[in-house]
This record gives structure tokens, sequence and C-alpha cells, in this order.
């Protein structure tokens, strides 16, 4: 039983990480298609 708790702890853990990553690049992507906007508009 403690078992499956401490897997499930590093199992959501991982996921965590994960959609930080994932988050981090969207913001990085979405800032680069703003700035890629502002150049169009100029």
């Amino acid at each position: 039983m403690i078992q499956k708790e401490k897997n499930l702890s590093y199992t959501l853990c991982l996921l965590i990480k994960f959609l930080q990553k994932k988050i981090m690049i969207f913001k990085l992507k979405e800032r680069n298609s703003k700035r890629k906007r502002v150049f169009r508009d100029f």
C-alpha cells in the first residue's frame, strides 16, 4: 500500500514537471508569435 502511494506521488511529480515544460514551450511560442505580429505591423 505504501509503495503504491509512493508510486502515485512520483507519477504526479513527473506529470507536473511535464506540464510545466509544455506550458513553458507554449508561452515561448506565444511570445515569439507576438513578436512576429509586431514586426508584421511595421
